[in-house]
């Protein structure tokens, strides 16, 4: 099971209590499996932290990031540009951060560096990345060949009465 931690996207008073709780809460996980015979979580977490370059910054989230996975400690952002990252953590840290990404989604955009990063990763030129139909993604995972796919419709789920 999974919670929830809803952010308002334009009121930034809390910004640096939320710092410090996705600091503490990395450390707490890090140091639970720490603790554990093969440093190791036995229930894998996954963050994901959407919008994230238009939140706050996690300190440290360059080192953080880096040393999370051996620990079965997952960390997914959602970006709409790479140059938000750079405009948080600035270029060398934003780097950083990207390259300990296992996943990369691409659903389109106007960025031009960040799709050339995608074209290279993808091995297509980067008009043809720019061009992606509206109703596609790409699907780029570490050790796997990148999927061209229909982007979900989430409007097609009815609602469940719980």
């Amino acid at each position: 099971s999974g919670g929830l931690l809803k952010i308002g996207e334009t009121d930034r008073s809390m910004d640096k209590i939320l710092n410090s709780f996705f600091a503490q809460a990395l450390n707490v996980l890090c140091e639970t499996a720490d603790k554990s015979i093969n440093s190791r979580l036995r229930i894998p977490v996954r963050i994901f932290l959407d919008d994230f370059a238009s939140n706050f910054t996690i300190a440290n989230f360059d080192k953080i990031i880096s040393i999370i996975r051996s620990r079965e400690i997952y960390v997914s952002i959602i970006l709409q540009s790479l140059s938000q990252l750079n405009a948080m953590y600035g270029d060398y840290k934003a780097a950083t951060i990207i390259n300990n990404c296992d996943q990369r989604i691409y659903l389109g955009g106007q960025d031009m560096d960040t799709t050339r990063l995608m074209a290279e990763r993808l091995n297509l030129m980067p008009n043809t990345v720019m061009n992606m139909p509206l109703d596609k993604v790409y699907v780029c995972q570490r050790g796997k060949e990148p999927i061209f796919a229909d982007k979900f419709d989430i409007s097609m789920i009815k609602e469940l009465d719980l």
